[in-house]
Formats: C-alpha cells, structure tokens, sequence
C-alpha cells in the first residue's frame, strides 16, 4: 500500500491515543543509564492533559502509552496519521490495542519531562501510574507504520504476555466474585451484559482472557463486548476511540491530502472526478501544552 492509498483509507474523523513501529530495540528495551533520564525528583507536576490520563488509567486499570511526536516538521504528522490508521481500521490487533491501553502525544521536550526513566532514544514509552517508564521502543512512524499494531502489542502485553497476564490476575483479584463467574461463564444474554456493564474498567482481563484457550462462544462472546466497548466509546472525548493529546477532523474533499501538522499544508482543490465525501480524508492536530 503507497502512502497516498494509506491516507485515503484513513477515514472516519476520530482521534486516538498511542501510535508506532521499526522495532530498533526490543520491546523490552535497555535500562537508560543514569545520563540518560531524568530522575523522579527533578520533574514538575503533570500537565493537565498528563493528568488527566493517568486519573483515566487509574480508573480503568489500564496501562499508559506515550508517543513522542516527531521533531522533524516535516515528519510531525506521521505520528498522528499512523494513529488514525488504525483506529480506523479497528481490525482485532487494533480493537485489542486500543480497548487495553491510555494513549497519549507529547512534544518532545514534554515526554522527557514527565517520565522518569524514559530513555531519549524511545519514541514511544509504556508507563505506569507514578509516571514511571516501564519499557520503550525507538519507532520510525514514516518507514513503519504498517508495523505499529504487532508493536505496540508486544510492548503493552510484554514477553508471552507477561504484563498482561499480571494485570488480569489483578482485575480478577479487585472484582467482585459474582462478576468473575459471570466473565468465566458468559453463557447467557445476562451474563455476557453484565460484563459488558463493566467493560472500561477491566478490558485488558477481557484481552486476556480473549487470548486463552476456551470455548468458541466464549471466545466470540469476549471478543463482541470488546467490539461494543470500543465503538460505543465518544470519538471527542478521550478514551478508546481518542488519545489524549490530538485532535482529527475531516478534509472537504479534492484532490491532495491536507493535515494542519505540515510545514506546508497541501492545497485541497476541488476536482469533478477526485471529488471525495467530507469523511475520506483525516487532519490531525497535536495538542501542544
């Protein structure tokens, strides 16, 4: 797929949280050295975009992901194009991606502010509730991006999933029993709505569980609540369907392609036969604090 076909298939106007790919490390990543970081006691308290993500990470027992938005202006938007991507796609990879986890964009500067233990060479970061760097990965978003899913996955749920396995273990461990029978369960219309009652607060033990060897109408039942989770999530407000930090809207057609993240936005000319619906193509625009 060229790059042109790429941003003609990113359609629906909705903005995201988390984005990359190119693997230039493992996902379990070197532990940056002392030069590297800057430790805990230096960094000022979180922005009011930070903040509010880790108050939604804390609700929802979800894990963080920060994307380090590029430097480069002419490669800035690729971050957010990727993201849209995807979102839009919402194939499993991408439902599974963005159900588990709390994304966000920050400038450069910002990301490696609000970390500690974030290595500057890691574009995109997993992070926990104290602001701390779990892991990362350096990501190249223009050369990449048809690899950000299966990265970010393999960030996010770690080694054999690892990480995700400790957090379902730790959803199930603070849910109430009658609701870990119904998820263990799932054999009824009630069961499978009481579960999806609670879906925003234990989607990555839905993840999980999705992944585990089980009966197929479980699996089928697991996998139509974290469908429902996602795409019945607002596309202004932050959450699934949008990251902290971007805002994305729709183009008015013609031919080219428009993001307001160029140094040299492209001129959307109108064009009888490239005349395109209001929804065919995505701006993006970070959300610079």
């Amino acid at each position: 797929m060229n790059r042109r076909t790429f941003l003609i298939q990113s359609g629906s106007a909705i903005g995201v949280l988390g984005l990359g790919y190119l693997l230039v490390e493992p996902p379990e990543g070197p532990t940056p050295s002392p030069g590297d970081a800057k430790p805990p006691s230096h960094r000022k308290p979180p922005t009011a975009l930070l903040k509010a993500a880790l108050e939604r990470m804390a609700r929802e027992q979800k894990p963080g992901i920060a994307i380090r938005i590029p430097k480069n202006p002419d490669r800035r938007h690729t971050a957010g194009h990727t993201l849209l991507y995807y979102l839009n796609q919402m194939d499993s990879g991408s439902l599974r991606l963005f159900a588990q986890t709390v994304v966000i964009c920050l400038e450069s500067a910002a990301f490696d502010d609000e970390f500690a233990g974030a290595n500057p060479k890691h574009e995109i970061i997993l992070f926990d509730a104290s602001r701390r760097a779990e892991s990362g990965i350096a990501f190249d978003f223009e050369q990449g991006w048809q690899g950000f899913v299966p990265a970010l996955l393999a960030l996010v749920q770690g080694d054999g999933d690892r990480r995700l396995s400790a957090r379902a273990a730790s959803i199930r461990e603070k849910s109430p029993a009658e609701l870990m029978e119904a998820l263990d369960r799932l054999s009824t219309e009630a069961e499978r709505a009481q579960v999806a009652a609670q879906a925003s607060r234990m989607a990555p033990l839905l993840v999980y569980e999705e992944l585990q060897p089980t009966q197929e109408f479980r699996r089928k039942a697991l996998g139509e609540i974290l469908r429902q989770y996602v795409e019945s999530a607002s596309p202004t407000d932050p959450g699934p369907r949008l990251p902290f930090g971007i805002q994305a809207g729709a183009a008015r057609g013609g031919c080219g392609d428009t993001c307001q993240e160029r140094p040299e936005p492209h001129m959307v000319a109108a064009c009888g036969m490239a005349r395109v619906r209001p929804s065919d193509r995505d701006f993006v625009r970070y959300l610079a604090q």
